[in-house]
């Protein structure tokens, strides 16, 4: 066995006595005190509560063992040394004090030293406060154990909400799950006390169910929190590992609540009828182990989970021919269904009424959601959702730009524009790279277009352009079509946003800045390798609030603007404004606070936009909030 299966088993295994743990306590807590005042319910408790205290004495057990071996594991795998290695040569003592499933440990480790001692005080002297704080320390433990999960390396205040909601999720899995074993025995005590076990057990049932009840509302909230931050989206869930190991835990809980459905739906009912059928009893026991067999499914998932990469943070590569594209207005009325549908599921679950409510609000939403599915259907491919490594830097564009010219102007001509000589006589025209069409098409597919060919109409290029090189041309295409309609403008800031291209340069301070690091503040960048110097000076008298950068190659001293040197950002302002090579370049842009490019200014659109009056009011137009490019037609034009 590798070290990462037995991490995995070892989880597995400190989970499920920490699930255990809790829901035995709480069990012993909220649900023993509750059966009525009677003989049978007296030899129930009887039977239950030294059952209850040697599952508290194993789960503590199994979870110091499993506690402890998971810290040498993960250490072993941290290091890449065998376990006895790790312990040996130190790393498990490195993990333990300088790591955040350290300290996270240590504390656990506290938890359950006062929790057992705890147990041994309450063994000699039961009582109601003990078992509370028992159940309280319990909950602690479980609770806990989201900080050694990926909601703990989470950034941001979504990484606090999400530790919480992992907080919450823990603690009532050990109150529904944990506690279905316990639950499950005292209806197996309550058979054999014929005719006056069946009060006890609608007792225990009606009590037992309400938890259950608060802890399902609890893990359904928390996991469509946890859902979005560490999947966050539909090709994440199928594309990926991890996403598709998600969706296995999710049909799991779905098959939990399917089972819990029928004891509230039919089994419950039954119970409070004065005849009683016999069988009733058995069926819940049955159906509440198979709920804890099922619930044993999600702790493994959970337990292999936890030592995967997020679905978040991968490229996923996409299992279906076909992809559902809605317009914004078509996909709020879909995600109203979806919440409508829920709710009429929950109001039937809640009031143990008909399933034909469910089956109705099913029929009726097929008419409307069949044709719309149908229609908003898309080809996709397997690399439809991959994103570009590239970063949409100045020298991936200009590669591209080369690639281009080399491998596609024949057809598509030198400025993209579909009118190159080699795709005169074709049957069908090679398409306009510059049109509104290039914002319609995921960076995903255009890979896939250009390594695999496009319906006969476009030949493959996969052998001779590696992955690196396609992205590098979809880059240029992007940079491309945004230069034209940049020049389009004649100077002015258009209402569109335009991603910026990533360049670095250095600032007076000596710190060096990348443009998609800027965000929140207005940019003024003026490209000159001709009189650098009088560009300089008219960046110094730029006003407080915007950011001058320069991009020049021998730009002399300046006081406050920054200056980039690098031969592909001074390339990447001539191509912008379509400059040749000959002469001196001269562009400037404005980049607004949100990071997009708003304006293109070279010396055919009249005045520059340095200077007081120009410059003042070009800032105020890109003080309007502007619509990302990625925006149109639905694209997914982001990098």
């Amino acid at each position: 066995m590798s070290v990462l299966d037995a991490l995995i088993v070892t989880r597995a295994a400190h989970y499920a006595a920490m699930i255990v743990l809790e829901g035995a306590l709480v069990y012993r807590l909220l649900v023993l005190p509750r059966l009525p005042a009677s003989r049978a319910a007296d030899d129930v408790r009887k039977a239950l509560k030294p059952w209850l205290a040697w599952t508290t004495w194993l789960s503590l057990a199994v979870g110091v063992l499993s506690g402890a071996a998971w810290l040498v594991l993960l250490a072993a795998q941290i290091a890449g040394v065998p376990p006895a290695a790790a312990v040996s040569h130190g790393a498990a003592l490195t993990v333990l004090r300088s790591t955040q499933f350290g300290v996270d440990w240590q504390i656990r480790a506290a938890l359950m030293l006062a929790l057992t001692l705890l147990t041994i005080m309450h063994r000699a002297d039961p009582s109601r406060w003990r078992d509370s704080a028992a159940a309280i320390l319990a909950a602690a433990l479980l609770g806990a154990l989201a900080w050694a999960g990926h909601g703990a390396s989470t950034p941001d205040a979504i990484g606090d909400v999400q530790l919480a909601g992992d907080v919450l999720h823990l603690v009532a899995s050990g109150v529904w799950l944990g506690g279905l074993l316990p639950f499950a025995l005292t209806l197996v005590l309550a058979r054999r006390q014929g005719a006056a076990g069946v009060a006890l057990a609608r007792t225990a049932t009606v009590r037992f169910a309400t938890l259950a009840l608060v802890s399902v509302v609890v893990l359904f909230a928390t996991g469509i929190v946890n859902t979005y931050v560490l999947a966050g989206s539909v090709p994440a869930l199928l594309g990926t590992p991890y996403g598709r190991l998600l969706i296995v835990k999710i049909a799991l809980f779905a098959a939990m609540l399917g089972v819990a459905a029928v004891n509230r739906r039919r089994l419950t009912p039954a119970l409070t009828k004065a005849d009683a059928p016999a069988g009733a009893l058995r069926s819940l026991a049955r159906n509440s182990l198979v709920e804890l067999a099922l619930g044993a499914g999600v702790v493994a998932a959970v337990a292999v989970l936890g030592t995967m990469t997020p679905a978040l943070h991968e490229d996923p590569i996409w299992p279906l021919p076909f992809r559902i594209v809605l317009d914004p207005k078509t996909g709020i009325l879909f995600a109203l269904l979806l919440l409508a549908f829920v709710l009429v599921i929950a109001f039937a679950h809640a009031s143990a009424t008909s399933r034909w409510p469910v089956l109705i609000a099913a029929v009726a939403a097929v008419p409307f959601c069949v044709p719309v599915l149908l229609q908003s259907a898309q080809e996709a491919y397997p690399t439809t959702y991959l994103s570009s490594p590239t970063g949409y830097a100045a020298a991936s564009i200009q590669h591209g730009h080369a690639l281009f010219l080399a491998n596609c102007a024949a057809c598509h001509g030198a400025q993209g524009r579909g009118d190159g000589p080699a795709g005169a006589g074709l049957k069908i025209p090679p398409a306009d790279l510059t049109a509104d069409h290039i914002y319609a098409h995921l960076d995903g597919d255009m890979f896939w277009w250009i390594g695999n060919g496009l319906g006969g109409v476009m030949p493959a290029f996969g052998a001779t352009l590696d992955a690196q090189a396609r992205w590098q041309l979809i880059d240029f295409i992007h940079a491309n079509a945004d230069a034209v309609r940049l020049r389009a403008a004649d100077g002015r800031v258009t209402a569109t946003g335009y991603p910026v291209p990533r360049f670095s340069a250095e600032c007076p301070d000596g710190s060096v800045v990348a443009t998609d690091q800027l965000k929140g503040q207005a940019l003024h960048i003026v490209f000159a390798d001709g009189d650098a110097a009088a560009a300089a000076q008219r960046l110094e008298k730029d006003p407080q609030g915007v950011l001058p950068i320069l991009v020049a190659a021998h730009p002399g001293k300046l006081a406050r603007v920054c200056v980039a040197r690098a031969p592909e950002a001074l390339r990447l302002g001539r191509f912008y404004a379509q400059q040749t090579g000959q002469g001196p370049a001269a562009s400037e842009w404005l980049v607004d606070a949100q990071g997009l490019l708003r304006a293109l200014w070279s010396p055919e659109h009249g005045q520059p936009l340095t200077g007081a009056a120009v410059l003042g009011q070009r800032l105020q137009d890109i003080a309007q909030p502007a619509n990302p490019i990625r925006g149109l037609a639905g694209s997914a034009h982001h990098h």
